[in-house]
């Protein structure tokens, strides 16, 4: 699915010129190896570039003013992969990949530099066109080849696959990410069963009643004339 979002050419034109303001008087274009906006890669070369680095906007776009060479670059053993425009203090304000042709920075003579090698830039352009987006679908067998063969994972893999596709997404598009059909997933482990306590109470002894009856306090026949004693109960 793909859709497009657009900003007016005035809006567009201030987002440009914002970008060139906050490079400030000392601005500078750095060619690196892989990295991210947030941990940039390590430094190859770095060209000082004018002030101000770029023109006014016109239609979205500021043109980079004269960039000046590096002449003695540090160099790299690794293919350049991207390049920064960054403040003077070394603050990144534009993050981009580079490649041999067809990417946003194109470097002619290899992604290699030798060290003390000069790099040059002849012109540039940051363009703030309307943005076309595209959501990007990946199954998990992407990241777990045998994902089909299967039928269960430990549940600390989650951990370390949360790792894996965030290692793929950009940074300003991760919070959007997410993970779809968990509704037929579940969750299972095993438990162990505490025992029961026991609501069996001590058996105690049975009390039974003697089997000696006690004397009756009611008179005889024959002592019937006499007064029964106080303690006597009526028979």
């Amino acid at each position: 699915m793909a859709g497009t979002t657009t900003h007016p050419e005035a809006f567009r034109n201030t987002v440009a010129d914002l970008v060139d303001s906050t490079l400030s008087t000392t601005a500078k274009l750095v060619f690196r190896l892989s990295g991210t906006a947030a941990a940039p890669g390590t430094a190859v070369a770095t060209l000082s570039m004018a002030n101000p680095a770029f023109g006014s906007a016109s239609a979205g776009v500021i043109t980079a003013n004269t960039i000046t060479s590096d002449t003695n670059a540090t160099g790299n053993a690794s293919p350049v992969a991207t390049a920064t425009l960054e403040t003077g203090a070394g603050t990144v304000i534009v993050h981009t990949t580079v490649a041999a042709s067809g990417d946003a920075i194109n470097l002619s003579g290899g992604l290699t530099i030798g060290a003390g090698d000069t790099v040059s830039c002849s012109s540039a352009d940051l363009r703030r066109d309307a943005m076309t987006t595209k959501t990007i679908t990946r199954p998990l067998s992407h990241w777990l080849p045998d994902i089909a063969t299967r039928d269960e994972v430990p549940i600390n893999w989650l951990a370390s696959l949360s790792t894996r596709i965030k290692a793929e997404i950009p940074d300003d598009e991760e919070s959007a990410a997410v993970i779809r059909g968990l509704g037929a997933c579940t969750v299972s482990w095993p438990h162990t069963l505490t025992p029961k306590p026991s609501n069996c109470r001590p058996r105690l002894p049975r009390c039974r009643p003697s089997r000696r009856r006690s004397k009756p306090c009611c008179p005889s026949k024959a002592e019937s004339r006499r007064p029964w004693p106080t303690n006597c109960a009526s028979c």
